[in-house]
């Protein structure tokens, strides 16, 4: 369905006020907006009553049941928000709904993979079956089976192998009872207090708080289905998301309320109430207030106000361990299980981030133990924490999460990575805690892939003590700009630190993931570099109102352009060949025949190294697929020689190359953190400047290398880069930067964003579907994207046009 007509739907627009332009999308058919509309009611979950459904349905209970048929179908979460239509009226509990549809599912003979996240998370939590408990069920359905085709026994009914009854769950006492659909049979079958406490619900006013009543009473209403549960929540209330405990990961599936939830996840915090936090994402203040409440009622937010326990009944004291939800330690996230950091990897951005090789970490120095040398980034004793204000923002990406879970380096460690991937961020009130797992990782020397991720884990440990509550930082929580458009300082006190995982940002339209920076941070730091070029991640727009950003400005730092962009810049670089998608070499160019190994970048992913031997096949290949850059490495079989130079790190033999001198007055780095790559071809340890050439520069703080991020971080406090002024000085510099990046994109681009769509048809296929789905399908053309090149630019000590 057209997103446009989805909008119209969504604003209850009947037929009578459609816009034209609206009515020619859908063929200026009335029958075919109606079709839409019930289509759209049902996949969305709409109340029939508040819908332009019932315009079109006479029949409400059947529009209920071909709703629940098609959650069903679809592996949809349980519509709490109609409990009182299902639950109270056809007598369909949440347990019901997810029974029928495990045993469909198991009938079907599917994976468990095939449920999605939110709805496999519900079923362990209701059902008590999760990933090992299904296998065991579905090995017990196919045995009955087996035995039945040999004449030995009856097939078991798939429901008999699964639970009759719910699971004891956690109920809070603030949510509220509701009655069900309860019959004189049901009635019967009731203690004297569970009776008791029934009448209670029943003649009370209104829903009545679950802490009012007697604990056990209300468990075993529910379990046997005749009370339902309300949470409830105000706009003027806060909640807040600890690390996610046995969360699944198992796939998403990209409908509506699962994208809310997504982007929910990554822009609450427990300072900004649900009112604002709708007005912020401008999102309907009942679907945010629905999401919430499905958080709230699957335990992975909490309410920052409670209850007054003194209004509750006597039997709710330590509720919270009355309830233990016995999860088998091969489904725990404590024990991660290798098919479980399989399913990890079956996300399309975690492959292309994780399982090609980053060039950056493969070709950088030994360097000492994290543990060894970080003594000195420790903050000062004397810093006071506080929970008021504005914090960092520490971006990463999901690379770093993928080293956190597959490096088998802490068990409590895996549930607070879940979080940085799944809900996109880790708060500053959590990260005691994490640091304190990180603590625990072992210092020992890995061999090979391990040891990999040892030195993440210990490098980011020490880069979060280092920035976090660090009163010799000097950084400031917060800002107000003057008539001449520069910001002065409002508070200068040891800032908080939250990690946010940059993907998550991106899944914010660019107005609401503004919003939300400018709200809750003044500063932000990138990790560098991000595995994948350009579209991967969403850096921070540049505004007035943005947080100052230690880290690419523009997502175009971040791809092949920026390479390009610096090396007509200063005149050096290796020779490069940036190639279109589709576009065929017949053989391998003149340029590159006196080397060996040659390094090739393609559109989103990291570099392999590849022999000059299959270079033809391998770029062929590649081309397919997307864009790619591929540069001269080295001369010799044995790879060549790089060295990674801190920004302003005068005491580096390279700092006085005529490149790094040039790069550090064009683009004024000492205003900045982040390093220099650069590349000898000859392999040869010779520091001789003549041997050397620029091969890359990233902003941000490496998390690859422990030497270089000391390095970095020693010289952000010795230089006072959090100064106001020296803030000032970055954001003009990287305004002019990226104004110049875009106008050099645009320059090497035969079509642009605006141009006439007869043009671009005429042109390669590639260029239609890349190119047109990125730019002109944008909300905004004004949003920054990263173009894909549509002819062939090649670098050898100039930029040219092939």
């Amino acid at each position: 369905m057209n997103p446009e007509v989805e909008n119209q739907i969504r604003n209850n627009v009947n037929w009578t006020n459609l816009p034209n332009t609206i009515r020619q999308l859908i063929g200026n058919s009335q029958k075919e907006y109606e079709k839409c509309i019930v289509s759209y009611c049902i996949k969305n979950q709409v109340r029939f009553k508040e819908s332009l459904a019932k315009q079109i349905r006479r029949d409400e209970k059947k529009y209920y049941e071909d709703l629940l048929n098609y959650s069903k179908e679809n592996l949809m979460l349980y519509p709490y928000h109609l409990s009182d239509i299902y639950v109270r009226g056809l007598r369909i509990t949440p347990f019901n709904y997810y029974l029928d549809m495990m045993a469909q599912l198991m009938a079907s003979e599917k994976s468990y993979d095939t449920l999605p996240n939110f709805t496999a998370f519900d079923c362990v939590r209701l059902l008590g079956i999760g990933r090992n408990q299904y296998i065991d069920t579905m090995n017990k359905y196919r045995s009955s089976s087996r035995l039945r085709t040999i004449g030995f026994t009856r097939r078991k009914p798939i429901k008999s192998l699964l639970p009759s009854q719910p699971c004891d769950i956690l109920i809070e006492p603030w949510w509220r009872l509701n009655p069900g659909c309860i019959t004189d049979d049901d009635v019967k079958l009731l203690s004297s207090d569970e009776k008791k406490c029934l009448d209670t619900i029943i003649d009370y006013e209104k829903p009545i708080e679950a802490g009012k009543l007697n604990h056990e009473c209300v468990h075993l209403l529910y379990r046997k289905g005749l009370v339902y549960l309300d949470v409830c929540l105000e706009s003027s209330e806060c909640v807040e998301v600890p690390p996610l405990e046995s969360f699944v990961m198992n796939r998403i599936t990209g409908d509506y309320f699962e994208t809310l939830l997504y982007k929910l996840f990554v822009s609450i915090d427990d300072r900004t109430c649900l009112g604002e936090l709708a007005t912020l994402l401008e999102i309907d203040l009942d679907l945010v207030l629905n999401a919430v409440s499905l958080y709230c009622r699957l335990s992975i937010a909490k309410k920052k106000k409670q209850m007054d326990e003194s209004t509750f009944d006597p039997s709710w004291k330590d509720y919270r361990s009355k309830i233990r939800k016995e999860v088998k330690s091969e489904e725990s996230l404590l024990q991660w299980n290798s098919k479980k950091s399989e399913n990890f990897f079956d996300d399309e951005e975690l492959r292309s981030t994780t399982l090609s090789i980053n060039l950056s970490e493969s070709l950088s120095l030994k360097t000492p133990s994290p543990r060894a040398e970080s003594s000195f980034l420790m903050p000062s004793p004397s810093a006071d924490k506080t929970e008021c204000g504005k914090k960092i923002g520490f971006l990463f990406d999901s690379t770093l999460t993928a080293f956190l879970m597959m490096g088998n380096l802490s068990s409590g460690l895996k549930n607070h990575a879940v979080t940085m991937f799944e809900v996109g961020k880790l708060t500053d009130q959590s990260l005691d805690n994490f640091i304190s797992e990180l603590e625990k990782i072992s210092s020992e020397i890995s061999e090979g892939e391990a040891q990999r991720y040892f030195d993440h884990a210990l490098i980011f440990k020490s880069t979060i003590q280092f920035l976090r509550h660090n009163a010799d930082l000097r950084l400031f929580s917060d800002f107000k700009e003057c008539e001449n458009g520069k910001k002065i300082a409002v508070e200068d006190e040891p800032l908080g630190l939250d990690l946010l995982r940059c993907e998550s940002l991106a899944s914010l339209d660019e107005d609401s993931r503004q919003r939300i920076l400018a709200k809750n941070y003044s500063i932000l730091f990138s990790m560098a570099p991000y595995s994948s070029s350009g579209e991967a991640h969403s850096s921070p727009p540049l505004c007035a109102d943005s947080p100052f950003h230690f880290g690419p400005a523009v997502p175009e730092m971040n791809s092949f352009w920026f390479k390009l962009y610096l090396y007509k810049l200063i005149g050096d670089g290796p020779v490069s060949l940036f190639l279109p998608k589709g576009y065929r070499l017949k053989n391998v160019p003149q340029m590159f025949k006196n080397f060996e190994k040659f390094l090739i970048y393609t559109w989103g992913h990291d570099s392999i190294v590849a022999s000059y031997s299959n270079l033809l096949l391998v770029l062929n290949d590649l081309l397919l697929h997307g864009p790619i850059l591929v540069q001269c490495y080295s001369e010799f079989d044995e790879g060549a020689q790089t060295l990674h130079i801190a920004f302003n790190d005068t005491t580096h033999p390279l700092f006085e190359h005529p490149s790094v001198k040039k790069l550090h007055q064009i683009l004024g780095l000492k205003h900045f953190c982040g390093y220099i790559t650069m590349i000898n071809p000859n392999g040869y340890d010779d520091k001789k400047f003549q041997e050397w050439l620029f091969l890359d520069l990233r902003y941000g703080i490496p998390l690859f290398d422990n030497k270089l991020n000391l390095n970095i971080l020693s010289l952000f406090k010795e230089n006072n880069l959090g100064s106001l002024t020296n803030l000032n000085s970055m954001l003009d510099i990287s305004r002019r930067v990226s104004t110049e990046l875009v106008d050099f994109i645009q320059n090497n681009q035969t079509i642009g964003i605006k141009e006439d769509k007869d043009v671009i048809a005429k042109s390669n296929d590639y260029v239609i579907n890349c190119l047109n789905a990125k730019a002109l399908k944008s909300k905004k053309l004004y949003q920054s994207v990263v173009l894909f090149p549509t002819q062939c630019i090649l670098f050898d000590q100039d930029i040219k046009i092939l």
